[in-house]
């Protein structure tokens, strides 16, 4: 075997830390995206406020496609919304971090934690009027969310027939490109800058995600040259007593592998727990894996036959 059991525990131990900390950054880049559209009320900050009526709206959300998305307000206050999107599923919404969430489909709805449900054959719904629409999650981050009152319904009847008194929004990130090319004589007016403009989510938090990236990346290549340099001896002995390359690069295979699948097993349990078993929170410490091996392999490209 190219390494002895403590130095491949060692290794899979430096490994999953870098790992560890890619996912954590990946967690922490959807918790302060969330956090941004919560003190935005659900809003971006590419969001446009447009003068068209609620039915024009449905119609330019679906010719811009992408992540494009329009609210409309159904009551004086704001709370209560209707939404619209070219792809519902695909939306974001915040939600209690580690939490199970079902994606917006027509005809349901997501609501604040104060906002009250009524349950009828074991699910839960929402009433609005004298139509109701399945609570499919709740909204914010926590119990004293912002969004704890309100009230987000995902059904294109209900928009269209809002009316022309709401204000109607369009947001994504394609949006004023396309909105201009689309209608270009639509008046439209940015959003007002909401409670989401703090110096942590605006600045400080895109550094950090930034500078973080960086040293995943340099600290996954430093990981990898370490065990290019434990293995590469036991590579030229083989190579001398004219053991078979295939068989030597077998085992050299296979000793990565085992780094690095010990390092994910490391890594699954707290990432699952804390990322409410989102699959993509795996993501960033697959990337982490891959560049770690292909550090090992420019490194020990000199002592390999190939």
């Amino acid at each position: 075997m190219p390494l002895t059991k403590p130095r491949v525990a060692l290794l899979a131990f430096v490994l999953s830390l870098f790992m560890l900390g890619s996912a954590s950054l990946y967690v922490y880049w959807v918790v302060q995206r969330q956090l941004s559209l919560e003190g935005r009320n659900l809003c971006s900050t590419s969001a446009l406020r447009v003068d068209v009526t609620p039915a024009t709206a449905v119609r330019i959300v679906h010719e811009i496609g992408g992540d494009a998305r329009a609210f409309v307000d159904l009551d004086d206050f704001g709370i209560v919304r209707a939404f619209v999107a070219a792809h519902p599923e695909s939306f974001d919404y915040p939600h209690p971090l580690g939490s199970q969430t079902k994606p917006l489909a027509a005809h349901s709805a997501v609501a604040g934690n104060r906002v009250g449900a009524t349950t009828i054959g074991g699910s839960q719904f929402v009433l609005f009027g004298s139509e109701r629409f399945s609570l499919v999650g709740r909204l914010g981050m926590g119990s004293e969310s912002l969004l704890d009152r309100s009230v987000l319904i995902a059904d294109e009847e209900v928009f269209a027939r809002s009316g022309v008194g709401g204000t109607v929004v369009i947001d994504g990130a394609r949006a004023v490109r396309r909105l201009r090319e689309i209608a270009p004589d639509v008046r439209v007016a940015p959003m007002a800058a909401g409670a989401s403009d703090r110096t942590n989510v605006d600045v400080i938090s895109p550094v950090l995600i930034r500078l973080g990236v960086v040293g995943e990346f340099l600290g996954s290549v430093v990981a990898g040259a370490p065990m290019a340099r434990f293995v590469a001896p036991w590579v030229r002995s083989c190579i001398v007593l004219g053991v078979s390359w295939r068989r030597v690069l077998l085992q050299v295979v296979g000793t990565l592998l085992m780094c690095c699948l010990a390092a994910l097993a490391l890594v699954l349990l707290p990432v699952m727990r804390v990322s409410g078993r989102d699959v993509a929170a795996l993501a960033p410490a697959l990337a982490v894996c891959m560049v770690f091996a292909a550090s090992f392999c420019v490194s020990s490209k000199a002592a390999l036959p190939w």
